[in-house]
């Protein structure tokens, strides 16, 4: 199976009062992948009130909150700081938010780099109970858990830095990504 490399540039999404967001964007490409999110489920019937959700709680954790653990699903062990959106439902109840299962559809992986800064990554249908389960979000999750992986060698090595809200990196900083189709990314 041929894969084609995808060089990875961070660009910033969002800069609200407390967070700053900031999204993946594959080179040569016009839009990041996380608007490309948004555009494959914001029109849709089934999932615009999932996108509409996850906006909303993008807007409220970053214009009124911090990025703190609690506002985010945890993913996994291996890779602590990929998280998911929306949060978890215990943390929407104690909110005393209202909600349905209509609006958990969807899952949003981030990259969180600070309580200030974070990377929304990509996301997709949530189809079962286990991720690797879902046909949609398993490629999703192990792209998002790649980049971190790629981020932390980065910070290692000295060529990104995450400072507060901002996120600086050098002249060797550098992401990639292996497909085997494009579609995956974009």
């Amino acid at each position: 199976m041929n894969s084609e490399k995808f060089d990875i540039h961070i660009e910033v999404w969002e800069d609200f009062t407390q967070v700053k967001y900031y999204a993946l964007k594959v080179s040569g490409e016009k839009t990041s992948i996380l608007d490309n999110f948004f555009k494959r489920y914001e029109d849709s019937e089934e999932y615009s009130r999932s996108i509409a959700w996850i906006d909303n709680w993008l807007t409220q954790i970053g214009e009124y909150k911090t990025a703190n653990n609690e506002w985010f699903r945890p993913n996994s062990k291996d890779q602590p700081n990929v998280k998911k959106l929306p949060p978890p439902t215990s943390i929407i109840r104690e909110a005393e938010i209202d909600f349905d299962d209509n609006q958990l559809k969807l899952r949003l992986y981030c990259i969180k780099m600070s309580d200030n800064a974070v990377i929304l990554v990509d996301g997709g249908i949530k189809s079962s109970l286990e991720t690797n389960k879902s046909e949609d979000l398993k490629h999703k999750n192990m792209f998002a858990k790649n980049i971190a992986g790629q981020i932390e060698k980065q910070l290692q090595a000295g060529n990104l830095s995450c400072t507060g809200k901002n996120i600086e990196f050098n002249e060797k900083f550098g992401l990639s990504y292996y497909s085997s189709k494009r579609e995956r990314l974009n």
